[in-house]
């Protein structure tokens, strides 16, 4: 059985609609591991996630600007 890693995800969710179709974003942390990401979507997110799950250790995704 494999280690367990650990995550810390804020998400940001606008009270009133926006104009844009983004509703969820927000930063998600790798505990242990510094590594953190801006997100301004869900693919985003999994797209972090899945680099944490497959061990890469190279450079974390790109941080959006939202």
């Amino acid at each position: 059985m494999g280690g367990m890693k650990t995550f810390v995800v804020r998400l940001f969710v606008p009270v009133e609609p926006a104009e844009t179709d983004t509703t969820l974003r927000g930063l998600v942390e790798e505990i242990g591991a510094d590594r953190s990401a801006n997100f301004a979507d869900g693919h985003e997110l999994l797209a972090f996630l899945a680099t944490a799950g497959s061990g890469h250790r190279g450079a974390p995704p790109e941080r959006s600007l939202s």
